[in-house]
Protein backbone atom coordinates (compact mmCIF):
# COMPACT_ATOMS: atom_id res chain seq x y z
CA UNK A 1 0.00 0.00 0.00
CA UNK A 2 1.50 3.44 -1.15
CA UNK A 3 0.98 6.31 1.11
CA UNK A 4 1.10 10.19 -0.10
CA UNK A 5 2.80 12.36 2.14
CA UNK A 6 4.13 16.30 1.74
CA UNK A 7 8.10 14.48 1.99
CA UNK A 8 7.41 11.61 -0.75
CA UNK A 9 5.32 7.64 -1.44
CA UNK A 10 5.70 5.38 1.87
CA UNK A 11 5.50 1.73 0.95
CA UNK A 12 3.89 0.05 4.08
CA UNK A 13 3.13 -3.49 3.30
CA UNK A 14 2.88 -6.84 5.61
CA UNK A 15 5.85 -9.03 4.18
CA UNK A 16 5.76 -12.70 4.25
CA UNK A 17 9.07 -13.12 5.37
CA UNK A 18 11.27 -10.36 7.38
CA UNK A 19 14.13 -10.71 5.05
CA UNK A 20 14.26 -9.03 1.39
CA UNK A 21 14.80 -11.01 -1.37
CA UNK A 22 15.84 -8.03 -3.77
CA UNK A 23 14.87 -8.15 -7.40
CA UNK A 24 14.16 -11.88 -6.90
CA UNK A 25 10.50 -12.35 -7.74
CA UNK A 26 8.61 -15.45 -8.15
CA UNK A 27 7.52 -14.48 -11.32
CA UNK A 28 11.72 -14.14 -12.37
CA UNK A 29 12.27 -17.12 -10.60
CA UNK A 30 9.57 -19.34 -12.68
CA UNK A 31 10.68 -17.19 -16.02
CA UNK A 32 14.53 -18.63 -15.04
CA UNK A 33 13.30 -22.41 -14.58
CA UNK A 34 11.58 -22.27 -17.78
CA UNK A 35 14.46 -21.29 -19.68
CA UNK A 36 17.02 -23.54 -18.24
CA UNK A 37 14.33 -26.77 -18.99
CA UNK A 38 14.27 -25.11 -22.09
CA UNK A 39 18.07 -24.45 -23.21
CA UNK A 40 18.37 -28.54 -21.63
CA UNK A 41 15.89 -29.45 -24.29
CA UNK A 42 16.76 -27.53 -27.03
CA UNK A 43 19.14 -29.94 -28.50
CA UNK A 44 16.86 -32.73 -28.26
CA UNK A 45 15.10 -31.78 -31.56
CA UNK A 46 17.73 -33.18 -33.57
CA UNK A 47 16.71 -35.81 -35.78
CA UNK A 48 18.84 -38.30 -37.41
CA UNK A 49 18.59 -39.16 -41.02
CA UNK A 50 15.42 -40.17 -41.78
CA UNK A 51 16.93 -43.21 -44.72
CA UNK A 52 14.61 -44.15 -47.72
CA UNK A 53 11.49 -43.23 -46.03
CA UNK A 54 11.75 -40.00 -48.17
CA UNK A 55 11.60 -41.96 -51.22
CA UNK A 56 7.56 -41.99 -51.13
CA UNK A 57 5.65 -39.46 -50.68
CA UNK A 58 3.64 -40.77 -48.04
CA UNK A 59 6.69 -41.83 -46.43
CA UNK A 60 7.45 -37.70 -46.72
CA UNK A 61 4.23 -36.45 -45.60
CA UNK A 62 4.34 -39.12 -42.24
CA UNK A 63 8.23 -38.02 -41.64
CA UNK A 64 7.25 -34.13 -41.64
CA UNK A 65 3.89 -34.42 -39.22
CA UNK A 66 5.78 -36.68 -36.79
CA UNK A 67 8.80 -33.92 -37.16
CA UNK A 68 6.57 -31.53 -36.59
CA UNK A 69 4.93 -33.10 -33.89
CA UNK A 70 8.38 -34.40 -32.20
CA UNK A 71 9.53 -31.37 -32.23
CA UNK A 72 6.81 -28.95 -31.22
CA UNK A 73 6.65 -31.27 -28.22
CA UNK A 74 10.59 -31.15 -27.08
CA UNK A 75 10.74 -27.20 -27.52
CA UNK A 76 7.16 -26.66 -26.02
CA UNK A 77 5.05 -28.92 -25.01
CA UNK A 78 7.85 -30.61 -22.40
CA UNK A 79 8.98 -27.42 -20.61
CA UNK A 80 5.25 -26.22 -20.59
CA UNK A 81 4.07 -29.19 -18.80
CA UNK A 82 7.51 -29.27 -16.66
CA UNK A 83 7.10 -25.44 -16.24
CA UNK A 84 3.02 -26.28 -14.70
CA UNK A 85 3.89 -29.11 -13.03
CA UNK A 86 6.92 -26.61 -10.83
CA UNK A 87 3.91 -23.90 -10.92
CA UNK A 88 1.95 -26.19 -8.91
CA UNK A 89 4.78 -27.17 -6.69
CA UNK A 90 4.69 -23.79 -5.65
CA UNK A 91 1.12 -22.68 -5.37
CA UNK A 92 0.77 -26.12 -3.27
CA UNK A 93 3.98 -24.79 -1.23
CA UNK A 94 3.04 -21.78 -0.53
CA UNK A 95 -0.19 -22.22 0.78
CA UNK A 96 1.18 -25.14 2.88
CA UNK A 97 3.60 -22.30 4.27
CA UNK A 98 0.39 -20.25 5.27
CA UNK A 99 -1.18 -22.39 6.81
CA UNK A 100 2.09 -23.31 8.80
CA UNK A 101 2.66 -19.59 9.56
CA UNK A 102 -1.58 -19.49 10.80
CA UNK A 103 -1.50 -23.02 12.62
CA UNK A 104 1.80 -22.08 14.29
CA UNK A 105 0.59 -18.71 14.90
CA UNK A 106 4.42 -17.09 13.47
CA UNK A 107 4.51 -13.22 13.05
CA UNK A 108 3.82 -11.54 10.30
CA UNK A 109 5.96 -8.49 9.24
CA UNK A 110 4.96 -5.11 8.52
CA UNK A 111 7.07 -3.13 6.89
CA UNK A 112 6.86 0.98 6.13
CA UNK A 113 9.34 2.07 3.92
CA UNK A 114 10.39 5.83 4.45
CA UNK A 115 11.04 8.04 1.03
CA UNK A 116 14.65 8.41 2.52
CA UNK A 117 14.78 4.21 2.00
CA UNK A 118 14.17 3.91 5.92
CA UNK A 119 12.99 1.18 7.22
CA UNK A 120 10.17 0.47 10.26
CA UNK A 121 9.18 -3.35 11.22
CA UNK A 122 6.80 -4.34 13.19
CA UNK A 123 6.19 -8.16 14.17
CA UNK A 124 2.46 -8.74 14.27
CA UNK A 125 1.01 -12.47 15.02
CA UNK A 126 -2.40 -13.00 12.69
CA UNK A 127 -2.82 -12.48 9.23
CA UNK A 128 -6.32 -9.57 10.41
CA UNK A 129 -4.49 -8.66 13.12
CA UNK A 130 -1.27 -7.89 10.90
CA UNK A 131 -3.84 -6.08 8.43
CA UNK A 132 -5.30 -4.10 10.92
CA UNK A 133 -1.54 -3.34 12.05
CA UNK A 134 -0.66 -2.25 8.28
CA UNK A 135 -3.40 -0.03 8.37
CA UNK A 136 -3.03 1.91 11.00
CA UNK A 137 0.75 2.26 10.41
CA UNK A 138 -0.89 3.59 6.57
CA UNK A 139 -3.02 6.30 8.51
CA UNK A 140 -0.51 7.26 10.79
CA UNK A 141 2.17 7.86 8.49
CA UNK A 142 -0.62 9.68 6.00
CA UNK A 143 -1.85 11.71 9.06
CA UNK A 144 1.44 12.50 10.49
CA UNK A 145 2.53 15.22 8.27
CA UNK A 146 5.90 16.43 7.47
CA UNK A 147 7.76 14.14 9.39
CA UNK A 148 5.56 11.31 8.81
CA UNK A 149 4.29 9.83 12.31
CA UNK A 150 5.82 6.59 13.13
CA UNK A 151 3.88 4.79 15.47
CA UNK A 152 5.51 3.18 18.38
CA UNK A 153 5.54 -0.66 18.36
CA UNK A 154 2.73 -0.66 21.70
CA UNK A 155 0.96 1.51 19.62
CA UNK A 156 0.99 -0.78 16.70
CA UNK A 157 0.17 -3.64 18.97
CA UNK A 158 -2.76 -1.89 20.25
CA UNK A 159 -4.30 -1.31 16.93
CA UNK A 160 -3.33 -5.34 16.25
CA UNK A 161 -5.35 -6.08 19.19
CA UNK A 162 -8.61 -3.71 18.58
CA UNK A 163 -9.28 -5.99 15.42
Amino acid sequence: MEVETAEGTWHVRRRWAPRRLGADTLWRRFRTRTRKVGRRTRDLGDLPDPGCAVDALEGLVLVVVVVVVVVFLLLVGIPFLIALGELLILVLLALGGVVGRVLFRRPWTVDAVAPDGTHHVWAVVGWRASGAARQYVADRVAAGGAGGAVPSDDEVAAAALAS
